[in-house]
């Protein structure tokens, strides 16, 4: 009989295995994964994307010139999308971005208030998504922004 610690060497390759090969799936080039809820939670879909605007943002959605868009998720079970943008600017350059350009594409802008120390969240309305732009220092004139929609 095997060890213990072969038992679980065993385990932990077996489901290795199971997670890459759930994961290895042809996306089509687009760098998307979609996936489902543990067992016992019901169905969920999520789309797991990787440097690209997803549609459940509104397609004039502000992105800044030099932003990089990293990666993000959408769960079409619950309506909700979430992305991670690098910004080569201050939080305070960042907002300010934000709170303008939202104006002028239309959206209603529901909050703009500070979040801890050094960072700002904006709050948006436009059309059928709402949401907030969470943005925080991640180096010297670097920023992150987390947006986090419902739709």
């Amino acid at each position: 009989m095997p060890s213990s610690r072969s038992m679980r060497i065993l385990i932990v390759a077996v489901v290795s295995a199971l997670v890459l090969a759930a994961c290895s799936g042809d996306d089509g080039g687009s760098g998307a994964t979609t996936t489902a809820a543990a067992q016992g939670s019901g169905p969920v879909d999520v789309e797991f994307l990787d440097g690209e605007l997803p549609d459940s943002l509104p397609g004039d959605f502000p992105i800044p010139a030099q932003g990089v868009i990293g990666s993000g998720m959408i769960n079409s079970t619950t309506g909700t999308t979430e992305l991670i943008i690098r910004i080569p600017a201050s939080v305070p350059v960042a907002t300010k971005f934000y709170e303008d350009n939202f104006e002028a594409r239309d959206y209603e802008i529901t909050s703009s208030e500070a979040k801890g120390a050094e960072g700002w969240v904006v709050g948006f309305a436009k059309d059928d998504v709402t949401g907030t732009v969470e943005l925080s220092p991640i180096g010297a004139d670097l920023s992150q922004a987390v947006i986090r929609a419902q739709t």
